[in-house]
């Protein structure tokens, strides 16, 4: 076997085996003794399910983190060719001024209070309050 094929067989052992360490031991036999295409196999459906853990979790903290990410995504710049969402941030270059939709805003509201009715909204600087 090739030293990068021993490198990649040595570094799945240990990824595959760090996932338990209840049983590293008994997890470690078990990996050494499969080949190399094998520990492929169980990597990727390790990934997978990892993948679906946390894609499709419907816990609560889950949907939390989920709604978080969407609206950081929705106030990321972006190129023009990005059509993530409906409502991309825009520039006003005369005036210096980031302009934001306010429907995008009221999403993010009822993103992070379910059950909000929609209404209008205003930005104000903290010193008005």
């Amino acid at each position: 076997m090739e030293l990068s094929r021993k490198a990649e067989k040595s570094y799945l052992i240990r990824r595959l085996s760090g996932v338990a360490p209840y049983d590293f031991p008994y997890r470690k036999k078990i990996l050494k003794s499969m080949s190399l295409k094998q520990l492929r196999v169980v990597n990727k459906i390790a990934e997978n399910i990892t993948y679906q853990n946390t894609s499709n979790t419907e816990c609560k903290q889950c949907r939390k983190l989920n709604a978080a990410m969407m609206m950081y995504e929705g106030f990321r710049w972006k190129f023009p060719e990005d059509n993530q969402l409906p409502w991309p941030l825009g520039f006003d270059e005369d005036t210096e001024t980031i302009l934001v939709s306010e429907e995008m805003l009221m999403y993010f509201v009822q993103l992070a209070n379910p059950g909000q009715p929609i209404r209008k909204i205003r930005l104000i600087n903290y010193l008005e309050r």
